[in-house]
């Protein structure tokens, strides 16, 4: 009999060791995707305010273009966290601040939007095209872009200007559409891409806008 009480002891210790295994592995499995969610937003944060603790030039706000034969200055992005940082997208109806970065890679898209075709810059005649994540966090990276409508304002902030754009229109395409990357050889103009729907991702949503010129 005592045997038997000692067997059925180790018995049960057992099943309880191995209940705690899967209630910590259970834990685990929950907790680690917020760990992670929450390490990206910290290093998200980090990196505005690096940025914005850098010494900056004299910084301008330009909504408005003079002429077409204004060049903007080559920017030259600032090394932060690891990345490549060429200053920040703000877009005050979505509530939104997020650093923009160099290429649309899988490890810049978790910190901020990615600049998808290299040599294009904030202010210049061309297509400059932003890619961000279509986040499942409310208001997090283009989580909430399509709420945007025409006559919307997106600003860009560079080391030494902050560009202007005025939403102009929205639409839906397939990933396979790159006429959306197509270079824009007349106006200065800004493409914001994300996924949609939000659940699926099987398409692209895209927001284009483009700064004014003075009559």
């Amino acid at each position: 009999m005592p045997l038997i009480t000692k067997k059925n002891q180790i018995m049960s210790r057992l099943l309880g060791f191995t209940a705690l295994l899967f209630l910590l592995a259970g834990l685990a499995l929950i907790l680690y995707p917020k760990w992670n969610q929450y390490n990206e937003q910290q290093r998200e944060l980090r990196l505005l305010t690096e940025w914005d603790n850098l010494p900056q030039d004299s910084i301008q706000v330009t909504s408005k273009i003079q002429t077409d034969s204004t060049t903007p200055k080559k920017q030259e992005p600032k090394s932060i966290d690891g990345l490549l940082v060429y200053g920040a997208i703000s877009i005050d109806k979505i509530d939104l601040r997020e650093p923009m970065v160099e290429e649309a890679t899988p490890a810049s898209l978790k910190v901020g939007s990615g600049i998808v075709v290299p040599g294009r810059m904030p202010g210049e005649i061309g297509n400059f095209v932003l890619a961000s994540h279509r986040s499942l966090t409310f208001g997090r990276h283009f989580n909430r872009l399509n709420e945007l409508k025409q006559g919307d304002k997106v600003q860009l902030e560079t080391s030494d200007q902050t560009y202007t754009y005025t939403v102009q229109s929205k639409s839906v395409v397939t990933p396979e559409d790159l006429s959306v990357l197509d270079q824009n050889p007349t106006d200065r103009e800004l493409t914001l891409i994300t996924c949609d729907p939000i659940d699926t991702a099987t398409h692209r949503l895209i927001v284009k806008a483009v700064m004014e010129k003075t009559p």
